[in-house]
């Protein structure tokens, strides 16, 4: 099941660096461990990826925080570097985006994570 969700990851990943080659590189690097990290469920990541379905689930929301502070967006105690996080938006996506969602602030680290991706989603 885990290489399931690292091979559903990997594929939701090339689409969202646009063919950014070091990026993907970078954020694959990431996907395996932080998967074993979180024991995220692949259904919780299918349904996120295919329907936008962000799952009030505390393995996804600790995902989320590992791919994010492995990646340098996000340091460990839920703080976000915008000028990282300005470089995964989509083409369209507005800079001031970052602004809006940066320095939103859950329970713990993971819901941090979470919520500040799920903002992006949801603009």
């Amino acid at each position: 099941m885990k290489y399931t969700v690292i091979l559903v990851l990997t594929v939701m990943l090339f689409a969202c660096t646009k063919g950014d080659n070091e990026l993907f590189e970078k954020l694959l690097s990431f996907i395996e461990p932080c998967v074993k990290e979180s024991n995220v469920n692949s259904d919780i990541i299918e349904k996120l990826i295919k329907n936008n379905e962000f799952a009030n689930d505390n393995a996804l929301k600790c995902f989320l925080k590992c791919v994010y502070t492995k990646a340098g967006i996000m340091s460990e105690d839920g703080d976000f570097n915008a000028d990282e996080l300005k470089k995964t938006l989509d083409d369209g996506q507005s800079p001031d985006l970052v602004n809006k969602c940066k320095d939103l602030k859950g329970s713990d680290s993971c819901d941090t994570a979470f919520l500040v991706a799920k903002c992006m989603e949801d603009q």
